[in-house]
């Protein structure tokens, strides 16, 4: 499972760690590759969505990987 989370400023996070929108792409492609599912979390999920996480769930997409919306924190 991997773990994405959008922080309130627009941070992304994979498992804990800080990475970038395109460190993020290419490791969901290897997360993908090995059959992997993700679970994403979004801080302040009551208000609309920062870009940043917009552009995540494109990135998801994109890769059709399974996801699962978390409502607890994702790491």
């Amino acid at each position: 499972v991997a773990k994405v989370k959008i922080q309130k400023g627009g941070g992304i996070s994979l498992d804990g760690q800080s990475v970038s929108l395109e460190e993020l792409r290419a490791r969901l492609k290897k997360h993908k590759e090995a059959g992997g599912v993700v679970w994403y979390y979004r801080e302040s999920a009551d208000k609309k969505a920062e870009a940043q996480g917009e552009s995540v769930i494109k990135v998801i997409i994109e890769l059709e990987l399974p996801v699962k919306l978390v409502e607890g924190d994702a790491g």
